[in-house]
């Protein structure tokens, strides 16, 4: 005769909790996570250092799913778009760059201009400085800035 208290053992058993180390979601979920963590580890990312890492499937899973899911390609096509995504604000900046310049400049010019006019020409090189510097703004279709567009900060007779 088997008491009460086995009973209620034998039925604590049965009753079982979720197992939290089984993988959930598709094979495609856990591997496009792995991925994630893959990439989040930097430069220096490896998949013997992913597998150490929490929650992660063992060496064998990583590897299987780096060959079977293209991850080594999809490592290069991530980081082609963020190079071009960089490549198109840089350019971006350096056109708003540009375009404060000449605004810049023909604001010094016009102020410059009104304040020395009566000057004799050879007392306004500055003045004509900013002018070629500007018509070389507008002409120039290349990337590059002068720099001597940043001396101009500091105009004599200001």
């Amino acid at each position: 005769m088997v008491s009460k208290s086995s009973k209620a053992r034998s039925s604590a058993k049965k009753i079982s909790k979720p197992r939290d180390s089984k993988p959930r979601g598709t094979r495609q979920q856990r591997a496009d996570t792995a991925f994630e963590a893959y990439w989040k580890l930097g430069e220096d990312r490896s998949l013997d250092r992913l597998a150490r890492e929490p929650k992660m499937p063992s060496l064998g899973t990583l590897r299987n799913y780096s060959k079977d899911f293209h991850w080594q390609d999809r490592l290069l096509e991530r980081q082609e778009k963020i190079a071009e995504q960089v490549d198109r604000e840089t350019a971006l900046l350096e056109a708003r760059f540009i375009t404060n310049q000449k605004k810049f400049l023909m604001n010094r010019l016009a102020r410059y201009h009104r304040d020395n006019i009566k000057q004799p020409l050879e007392s306004r090189t500055a003045y004509l400085d900013m002018a070629y510097l500007l018509n070389q703004l507008r002409r120039r279709e290349e990337k590059e800035v002068p720099t001597e567009i940043t001396v101009l900060c500091n105009i004599p007779g200001e």
